[in-house]
């Protein structure tokens, strides 16, 4: 069994990412998550909420669970998971179920450039991991560029990555089977392909002109300067208008990435050892998230391979993590007594509306209080018991 939510997460997104095409992928997906949660069966039913087209898969797996099952739904409630034969999710369960169902949603909702090929997609040469909301924003973009063949700007702080995703750009591009040449590592600068330059400041106006020229796509890495309109107002000038122009979010401006970029960074480290890869403790996760990062993506990873080589046990502590990012955590404010204590019935009803599928009559019983009393902490903490209300599969009976 596969024991590391995270772990998991990664696993999940590199399916999704890997089949556009939704039913392709949703079994792969399913026996991922029936391996998890040690599940007899697990299933997915999708429904389009513009078309109301709509399919389910399962998969049947072994298990000694017994017949216990549940449903959960998906985040906009047309669709959602069902499984059998189950031990009872918590809410480790619960948020990685909402993770990859949010992306498969967000992967569906994308709609194709008019100019890309129909059924052009993002092949799987790399990963972009995408949960927060500016790095959405930049795979949102990713066909239309990787498409293009016209010059690109990526415009992002040392360390976030530009070099990797101007390479994912170029192999999810048209001219993937070309090369791709960095020019501060190879003289071979001429043919077709892509050329890679890491430090806009490292060229003058007549190098520009002449890579302009040339039959290679040319994509060019530059940090934030002092004033960025002049930097695009320069870019727009020598590419005639036509440049393109993206920005790499900083890693502190994409926090909710954090704990699947590690994770991911920690299977990759172990990949090519005996070693099994790593979780992460909950603390371990605060203190990353905490952190600021001045050295991005680039000091995360680095951060990885030194905790994988102070770690005594089988998951990464907030022990085995360097003393700037340790302090972080201390520097989180430290929630009241009666902040804790809201946070705990919140979470607790919550936990119990879900179990119940909000009928308040249930949750006000399994939690030994009155009808009243429940609705009025539903209005005190802006709850919407209807979200957690679960369209019933064609053919099951009503409760």
């Amino acid at each position: 069994m596969i024991s590391n939510c995270f772990t998991i997460a990664v696993e999940g997104w590199k399916i999704i990412t890997q089949n556009r095409v939704a039913r392709k992928g949703a079994r792969r997906l399913l026996l991922l998550i029936a391996e998890f949660l040690e599940a007899r069966v697990a299933g997915i039913h999708f429904t389009d909420a513009e078309t109301t087209y709509s399919w389910e898969e399962r998969v049947d797996r072994y298990s000694e669970n017994g017949p216990s099952s549940w449903n959960h739904p998906f985040p906009n409630g047309a669709s959602w998971w069902f499984f059998e034969g189950t031990r009872l999710p918590n809410s480790d369960t619960y948020q990685l179920l909402d993770l990859l169902a949010d992306q498969w949603l967000w992967l569906r909702e994308q709609k194709s450039d008019p100019v890309i090929p129909p059924g052009y997609g993002l092949a799987p040469h790399s990963t972009w991991v995408a949960v927060s909301n500016a790095s959405k924003n930049v795979l949102s973009t990713m066909p239309s560029i990787c498409f293009s063949r016209h010059p690109l700007l990526l415009i992002g702080e040392h360390g976030t990555g530009r070099a990797h995703l101007a390479e994912w750009i170029h192999r999810n591009g048209p001219d993937s089977s070309l090369p791709f040449v960095s020019r501060d590592n190879s003289e071979k600068e001429g043919g077709d392909g892509t050329l890679f330059i890491p430090d806009w400041t490292m060229l003058n106006e007549e190098e520009i002109i002449t890579y302009f020229r040339g039959s290679k796509r040319v994509i060019v890495a530059a940090t934030h300067p002092a004033n960025e309109s002049n930097l695009r107002s320069e870019w727009n000038r020598l590419t005639a208008g036509h440049g393109l122009i993206l920005t790499v979010p900083a890693l502190r401006n994409r926090i909710e990435d954090i704990p699947l970029l590690a994770s991911w960074f920690l299977e990759q480290l172990t990949v090519d050892s005996s070693l099994k890869a790593p979780g992460l403790s909950p603390p371990a996760i605060e203190a990353l998230q905490a952190y600021s990062w001045p050295g991005n993506v680039r000091e995360l990873k680095a951060t990885m391979s030194m905790a994988l080589d102070n770690m005594p046990g089988d998951r990464i502590g907030v022990g085995d993590l360097p003393p700037a990012i340790r302090g972080a955590i201390l520097r989180i404010p430290v929630p009241s007594l009666l902040e804790h204590l809201a946070a705990m019935e919140y979470e607790l009803l919550t936990e119990e509306l879900r179990q119940q599928r909000g009928n308040i009559n249930r949750t006000a019983k399994a939690l030994n209080l009155t009808v009243r009393q429940v609705s009025w902490r539903i209005r005190k903490y802006n709850i919407s018991p209807d979200k957690f209300k679960i369209n019933r599969r064609p053919g099951t009976q009503s409760e």
